[in-house]
């Protein structure tokens, strides 16, 4: 039969052994997630071109750009959407400018001319 204090320890020793699997098994779940290659590369270019477009309304004159995508991509109301059926990654921008609203699945040509932003298949 245990004493007081023997019971203590293990009580702590049970409590340390469900957080130290609490914490590999979260873990491994991370490392997975952050292993899908599909997902990072979604989450790289949704950012992007949420920044392509503010630098580019920044941009004193006319600009043009083509952008290599190999994900669907939507422009709407002021945030992009990256990934299979747009079910992916969406970014926000602050849409000073009029960006026309577009959904493709190709390489992107993007054009800022005067006040407006264009953005169609390259």
């Amino acid at each position: 039969m245990l004493g007081k204090r023997g019971q203590e320890e293990l009580s702590f020793w049970a409590f340390a052994l469900v957080m130290a699997a609490v914490v590999i098994l979260s873990l491994a779940f991370l490392i997975k997630e952050w292993g899908n290659r599909e997902l990072f590369e979604e989450e790289y270019t949704t950012r992007d071109l949420a920044l392509v477009l503010e630098a580019m309304q920044m941009s004193p004159g006319d600009a043009e750009l083509n952008f290599k995508n190999k994900f669907a991509t939507d422009f709407s109301s002021g945030r992009v959407s990256v990934g299979v059926g747009l079910v992916g990654r969406s970014s926000m921008y602050m849409p000073i400018l009029e960006v026309g609203d577009g959904h493709t699945e190709a390489d992107l040509l993007i054009e800022k001319k005067g006040d407006q932003i264009t953005i169609k298949n390259a």
